[in-house]
């Protein structure tokens, strides 16, 4: 934080951001899964898990395929963002005054 506010830390995340982060984790091997399988692999009963992967559907953090959910692009395009920010950080410091950028292409995504 710019103004030097500290960021208090609370006693745990809230119930339903661990629940989400918790069914966000599922989905590593990019694989489509249906609600059973997401709710089980996240140790949540499916009237819990229902509502919070509804909730990262409707933000694009998930995406409903068929009959089955898979992490959304939205996703993937953030922890690519985050990967190539660490390189791209220390070229630009090695090389200043020179303009530093990364271009990713994304084919036939329907």
């Amino acid at each position: 934080m710019g103004d030097g506010a500290a960021v208090r830390e609370t006693a745990g995340p809230s119930s339903v951001m661990q629940k989400a982060f918790d069914l966000l984790d599922v989905f590593r091997n990019g694989r489509v899964l249906t609600l059973s399988e997401v709710a089980r692999r996240a140790g949540l009963p499916k009237s819990t898990a229902y509502p919070v992967l509804a909730m990262l559907v409707r933000v694009g953090a998930v995406e409903h395929e068929g009959t089955g959910y898979r992490i959304a692009f939205r996703m993937m395009a953030l922890g690519a963002a985050s990967a190539a920010r660490s390189p791209l950080e220390a070229v630009r410091e090695a090389t200043p005054g020179h303009h530093v950028q990364i271009d990713v292409k994304f084919c036939c995504r329907t």
